[in-house]
């Protein structure tokens, strides 16, 4: 059998002549997930050219159809053979074969995009490694931004807070309540109501709770950045040509679409390289000067090298302009973060590998459709190793940002 393929931006046309059976079905599925981990979530089969269908070819068809609807892509058969139309039928798996038709919307539904529209403003933005698209919410409010903790007194009793769905916080914490968090503390996410520590006792997982509609999850911080506020529609980005995309390119061209000196930030990636760090002993037990030589090898594990495969993440993060007014009052928690002018505190809950759809709704649906899939396996605070022979930045290839223009408050 053979396969030819013609690529168009999102599109896949996979051109299929010979006999598709037990010998080519897995050589098909393959091809087919390999589109899909390109990015390209519209995969047509010609199928005008194939001459023989057997049961196996059916599962591999379906197989396929599986794959694409996961990233809630399009799949269709485009002219199939006599052959393949009668098996088809046989099979009931008629509603495969594509026809074209245009829907028809109803006066109602025009009139609710009419007013959807007025209220959002379409972005079509071209950064120097990816474009994004999507909207973003015109009279949304400020998400405000407040430091918890200090980072300078590890000592010093973790803060209980509780995190619901309109909080995102980043920092160093621990799950539950009780006030003997602080000795586990580590490296800790918030958004949407799902909350994910790394435990500092020797646990090689994270935790997570991910909370209840109308109820919150409880956790203790030992220093932190808490924004509050709406999250933005889903923004799309894509890497351009296959070249992966810097963070600090992501967090300018956020900066640029929101249009504020800070923003608030879950973005759920595919990852070409992750560089970060976890904690390994709680601050409060890492000593005076856990970035000291050589103690820092004993309180930290960091990434060494480029990962050998591509993982998918949700990265929290919170972005600011160098110079600005929340840049100066949340100095102490944010990092540089590039060479041009980003400051940042990032940190990202890492899965295994999976393709993501293209069309995402509201971030906690997505999460919960991520959590559904796989098990976290890390948790990293990303870093910029900007040394000479550093490993640089987290690098990604595409994915989805729910953003908040944000500003600071003054600690309480």
């Amino acid at each position: 059998m053979e396969i030819r393929r013609e690529a168009r931006e999102s599109t896949a046309r996979l051109v299929l002549a010979g006999r598709l059976d037990a010998s080519w079905a897995d050589h098909l599925v393959d091809t087919v997930a390999a589109e899909v981990r390109e990015g390209r979530h519209a995969i047509e089969l010609e199928m005008s050219g194939v001459e023989f269908l057997s049961s196996a070819g059916i599962r591999a068809l379906l197989r396929s159809q599986r794959q694409v609807a996961a990233v809630r892509g399009s799949f269709a058969l485009l002219a199939p053979s006599a052959m393949v139309r009668g098996v088809l039928k046989t099979a009931g798996l008629s509603a495969l074969v594509r026809v074209d038709a245009a829907p028809v919307e109803s006066p109602k539904a025009e009139a609710r995009d009419a007013k959807a529209a007025a209220s959002t403003r379409a972005i079509a933005h071209r950064g120097p490694n990816c474009d994004w698209s999507g909207a973003l919410d015109v009279d949304a409010p400020l998400a405000r931004l407040a430091p918890r903790g200090e980072p300078d007194r590890p000592d010093a009793p973790a803060l209980a807070i509780d995190c619901g769905p309109e909080d995102l916080v980043v920092g160093i914490g621990a799950l539950g309540s009780d006030e003997r968090a602080a000795a586990r503390a580590g490296e800790f996410l918030a958004a949407v109501g799902l909350a994910a520590a790394m435990p500092t006792d020797g646990a090689r997982l994270p935790d997570y709770v991910l909370a209840p509609a109308g109820t919150v999850v409880e956790a203790r911080l030992v220093h932190a950045l808490r924004a509050r506020g709406g999250l933005s529609r889903p923004l799309r980005f894509e890497s351009r040509d296959g070249r992966p995309v810097p963070l600090s390119e992501l967090l300018s061209s956020i900066l640029d679409i929101v249009g504020g000196e800070a923003a608030a930030c879950v973005l759920l990636v595919e990852c070409a390289e992750l560089v970060g760090a976890t904690l390994l002993k709680s601050p409060g037990a890492a000593g005076a000067e856990p970035h000291g030589w050589p103690q820092v090898r004993d309180n930290y594990s960091c990434t060494t090298e480029k990962l050998g495969e591509p993982r998918t993440a949700l990265v929290v993060v919170v972005a600011a302009r160098a110079g600005g007014a929340s840049a100066a009052k949340l100095s102490a928690q944010l990092r540089a973060h590039g060479r041009d002018g980003i400051l940042a505190h990032a940190h990202a809950l890492v899965f295994p590998y999976r393709p993501l759809p293209k069309l995402q709704g509201a971030a906690r649906t997505s999460l919960e459709e991520q959590l559904a899939a796989s098990q976290p396996l890390s948790l990293l605070h990303l870093l910029h190793d900007d040394r000479e022979d550093g490993l640089g930045e987290s690098l990604f290839l595409r994915g989805t940002a729910w953003v908040a223009r944000a500003a600071a408050e003054e600690a309480p």
